[in-house]
């Protein structure tokens, strides 16, 4: 009986050993953030430009809302450091990112006036969602006089 137990407990170690070189060979074959969000296509055209920069804005707000969320949930003042540090990290390639793309004025404390138009407007509803924190509903309305 206790071969037997010895046999199986190899035999878990075993599938555990090849589960966890498994795994380790899938997170390298994986491209890290910073490659994926480097590796996309620049932009060719203003209104692609303006969509890249405006993405890039976005994804900044959602790792920092992650981080948040993150820290919250953290269940010791470790792992609250590496997800902070992992927030940062992915905030930095958005940053890279955005100065590679040129997206000086999507990233500017400066709000854009628009000038008045009548009927809605995409351009005033992308440029009130990068420089305020008005929700969709809000820029859609402030946009549709």
């Amino acid at each position: 009986m206790t071969e037997m137990h010895s046999n199986a407990m190899r035999i878990y170690l075993l599938i555990a050993i090849m589960l966890l070189v498994g795994c380790a060979n899938e997170q390298q074959n994986q491209p890290s953030y910073y490659d994926q969000i480097m590796d996309r296509p620049l932009p060719i055209t203003q209104e692609d430009k303006d969509r890249e920069c405006s993405f890039l804005r976005n994804e900044i707000a959602n790792q920092q809302n992650k981080a948040s969320v993150a820290m919250t949930m953290a269940t010791s003042p470790l792992m609250a450091m590496a997800f902070q540090s992992r927030a940062r990290n992915n905030i930095a390639a958005l940053n890279s990112r955005a100065s590679e793309v040129k997206c000086n004025a999507a990233f500017s404390s400066q709000t854009i006036v628009e000038k008045p138009q009548s009927g809605y407007s995409q351009e005033c509803f992308n440029a009130c969602k990068q420089d305020t924190a008005r929700t969709n509903e809000q820029c859609f309305d402030a946009c549709n006089k």
